[in-house]
């Protein structure tokens, strides 16, 4: 065996050792401070990438938030807008003073 291993053949050896093989202690120990070392790396990425989910996941809330609440003052425009619309429809009686003005009554 060589003295220098990849990261994945480091952790196969120790995933299928017996420990009974011939290898010396120093040879043991080394393996797994490298395992060691491979694990560390593998956390730091695992908490790296879950805090990114985090933070886009923050993000899409306060985006999708912000969305809700103009599509809710969008709703009251057009609420608004139609209960104006339909009180311009509804007919009623010219008063005396708009007939001498000229009001006009148009039926919409």
């Amino acid at each position: 065996m060589s003295n220098i291993l990849e990261d994945e053949e480091i952790l196969d050896e120790l995933m299928t050792s017996d420990f009974h093989d011939e290898l010396k202690s120093n040879q043991w120990r080394s393996y797994i401070f490298n395992f060691r070392k491979y694990y560390k790396s593998l956390y730091s990425k695992y908490k790296r990438l879950s805090e990114d989910v985090d933070i886009n996941e923050r993000e899409s809330l306060q985006k999708v938030n912000g969305l809700v609440r103009t599509i809710d003052q969008l709703k009251l425009k057009v609420h608004d807008l139609e209960l104006d619309n339909l009180s311009l429809k509804q007919k009623r009686r010219l008063s005396l003073k708009e007939r001498f003005t000229g009001w006009i009554n148009n039926d919409i």
